[in-house]
């Protein structure tokens, strides 16, 4: 979202204003962009097996594929033919997610030595295990039924999913009669993942030109956000890492007397884990 000039008509900046905050909605919808790798035949036997990579999505590649670090695994199965990869997983939790049509998977280390194995049925979707050591590991993917269907797979680090919460602002009411105010957003008990991160923020509740400035910082970094005039929304926060479950506070810069109920719009990001 590129950054608004002031604009003396209040009827051209409203308009500014709301097609701005429409589009800052969006990321909602928006799906992870991943790359892509399709299983290439024949990948039968595990002397057959496809090289693939480790997934290791970050939250800034959640919108930008050039950072993303994700690896999905597209394929076809059945009961009656295996699909074999190998993958170099480095040490530590690692998480294997699923998706499309049921079907089985089981890793096995170079030895032939049995890692994990689970039946996925299209319900739970996400299962972690343990990599005792970083080496190259063997994959097996085998329908459960006889016709063929549709699978995809990541496996090493989890994907990313998006949510948006809103947060009352502490006090309810800013009156401004001069100088700078202060508000606090308590994001620290409202079910947000520890592990989430920000990437959009938006205050609403008040006028485009209700205040002159708005910066928000992050309690537990101390990061400062400086927002977006007349739109007052901040997006791209996801590079910084900023975690979402912490306290927040606004400095509301005097504009003119006026009063409003501030509420902060907040879009994060967070690791899939189940």
């Amino acid at each position: 979202m590129k950054e608004t000039k002031k604009f003396k008509n209040a009827g051209v900046i409203g308009a500014c204003f709301l097609f701005l905050l429409l589009i800052f909605v969006l990321p909602a919808n928006v799906e992870a962009k991943s790359i892509y790798a399709d299983e290439i035949e024949p990948n039968d036997t595990r002397m057959q097996a496809q090289e693939i990579q480790e997934n290791k999505s970050t939250p800034e590649g959640f919108y930008n594929t050039e950072l993303s670090g994700t690896y999905q695994v597209n394929g076809t199965t059945s009961s009656v033919d295996e699909d074999w990869f190998k993958v170099y997983l480095t040490k530590g939790k690692k998480y294997f997610t699923c998706g499309e049509k049921a079907f089985e998977y089981r890793i096995e280390d170079v030895q032939g030595n049995l890692i994990t194995k689970k039946v996925y049925d299209t319900t739970e979707r996400i299962f972690s295990f343990e990599i005792p050591q970083s080496d190259t590991y063997y994959v097996q993917i085998k329908g459960t039924k006889v016709d063929q269907t549709k699978y995809f797979f990541y496996v090493g680090g989890p994907v990313w999913g998006v949510d948006s919460i809103e947060i009352p602002c502490i006090p309810s009411v800013i009156n401004m009669t001069g100088g700078t105010k202060t508000g606090i957003f308590d994001a620290t008990n409202l079910n947000i993942p520890d592990d989430a991160v920000v990437s959009n923020l938006a205050v609403y509740n008040l006028r485009t030109t209700s205040v002159k400035s708005i910066v928000i910082t992050n309690r537990k970094t101390g990061n400062d956000i400086t927002m977006l005039p007349y739109i007052w929304t901040k997006d791209g926060l996801e590079t910084q890492h900023l975690p979402a479950a912490t306290m927040w506070t606004a400095e509301f810069g005097y504009h003119k007397t006026t009063s409003f109920n501030p509420v902060l719009k907040m879009y994060y990001l967070y690791p899939k884990y189940q």
